[in-house]
């Protein structure tokens, strides 16, 4: 059994020092300059690949020099019906700031209301505490982690305020990030044909690791086998977030079998939980067979018109015909949530092993 501090953190990072890979490091630059020149940011990429651990090592090493709201929209995925009244900050440095400097504003977007509020009144308060943020910080930044959310409260223009802050507030920035890009694009840009609200934005896409970054992450703390290690990449598609937890495992003394066995369970159970999520909101049975056929073919994905070809045929099996338009906005959906992504042989394919096993215990929606 290893000895000491186990070195593999399973909580979003908060020190430079635990982060890996130099792609994220790159990442985490880009992002520190932007928020610091008060530019707009887009932080996109996979599931549990890192992007909230970018973000609050950004804030935890400036949070003297910097002023923030974050508001973390996970746990509303899946959601449709949401109130303004959930959406609370879920930490930020204003409070104690206004002990120290005296800030004299309202709170409510921090503490949360004990009443029911309207969304023109979460605005207002919205509105006065970045005003209040521009006047007395030197640097600010709103993140809205998972911000696709945004698309579903009623009655209250995210929209407006990012232009409001574009457009008056050069020392606040704004992060977004999203782990369904497609569905945060379209929530950005009304119309398809042209770029929209987006194009404002800097783009920093984070994505998985590849074999190299795995195996320097894990033989930097456990000794391990070429084969192991290229089983725990394939099984676990060499996302930072599972390969953690199994160096998680490693670290306390329980065998290569075992782990790889826990963490790949673990890995679906989320999956399932996502693709449940995802289903809550788009409910289409379209969506489950074009999964299901992905699932079932051959890892190396399928062409659009053999995609099309498998989907019907599982679709006939519950006497459903699938239109021409309708699979092609299941697929395009669907690659909007990252769920399939499509290659540059022009294949679609279901980007993570776990993802295709959790797909095939699924039975329909």
């Amino acid at each position: 059994m290893a000895r000491g501090k186990n070195p593999f953190k399973l909580k979003t990072l908060t020190r430079r020092k635990d982060l890996h890979g130099e792609e994220h490091k790159k990442a985490l630059e880009e992002l520190k300059d932007y928020i610091f020149d008060g530019e707009p940011v887009l932080l996109l990429g996979p599931r549990r690949v890192g992007k909230t651990s970018l973000i609050n090592i950004a804030i935890s090493e400036h949070s003297t020099e910097l002023c923030y709201l974050y508001y973390d929209l996970s746990p509303f995925i899946g959601q449709r019906n949401l109130s303004v009244s959930q959406l609370v900050v879920t930490k930020s440095n204003l409070k104690l700031l206004q002990e120290k400097k005296g800030l004299r504003i309202s709170l409510k977007v921090i503490e949360g209301w004990k009443e029911r509020v309207t969304p023109g009144e979460y605005s207002r308060e919205l509105l006065n505490v970045l005003r209040a943020l521009h006047e007395t910080c030197e640097h600010g930044v709103v993140v809205f982690d998972e911000a696709q959310v945004l698309g579903f409260p009623r009655g209250i223009n995210f929209m407006g305020i990012f232009q409001m802050i574009m457009n008056s507030y050069d020392n606040v920035s704004i992060v977004l990030t999203g782990s369904m890009p497609g569905i945060l694009a379209s929530y950005l840009n009304v119309s398809e044909e042209e770029a929209g609200f987006s194009r404002f934005f800097n783009e920093i896409n984070l994505s998985r690791w590849n074999l190299s970054t795995t195996e320097k992450f894990l033989k930097r703390h456990i000794q391990m086998s070429r084969d192991e290690l290229l089983e725990v990449s394939t099984e676990l598609s060499n996302v930072p977030g599972f390969i953690a937890m199994y160096g998680n495992l490693r670290w306390k003394g329980i065998t290569h079998a075992e782990a790889i066995e826990k963490v790949r369970e673990k890995a679906i159970r989320l999956w399932k939980a996502d693709i449940v999520k995802f289903f809550s909101v788009y409910n289409s049975k379209v969506y489950y067979y074009v999964l299901k056929a992905l699932a079932l073919g051959p890892p190396i994905g399928l062409r659009y018109s053999e995609l099309l070809e498998s989907t019907r045929f599982i679709a006939s099996n519950d006497n459903i015909i699938i239109s021409d338009s309708s699979f092609k906005r299941a697929l395009s959906r669907l690659k909007g949530a990252g769920l399939i992504e499509e290659t540059e042989t022009r294949r679609y394919i279901i980007p993570e092993l776990p993802l295709r096993k959790a797909i095939l215990k699924i039975g329909g929606i």
